[in-house]
């Protein structure tokens, strides 16, 4: 299941700008899933890469 960063950030409980710096930082894994030669591209979280992500925050603790 994949789901928008937004997304993503709601179901980890944070805002929708640090699930944008988790992407960005390469903490949570994005799919491309726009069509090719598409413009506009089309990220998406794995609910796998959110649940590895609450996993190493939990095993920091």
């Amino acid at each position: 299941m994949l789901l928008t960063i937004p997304e993503a950030g709601k179901a980890m409980k944070v805002s929708r700008a640090h699930a944008y710096r988790l992407v960005a930082d390469g903490e949570l894994t994005v799919v491309d899933v726009a069509r090719k030669g598409s413009k506009k591209p089309k990220s998406r979280v794995s609910v796998a890469s959110v649940e590895a992500w609450i996993k190493k925050r939990a095993a920091q603790s």
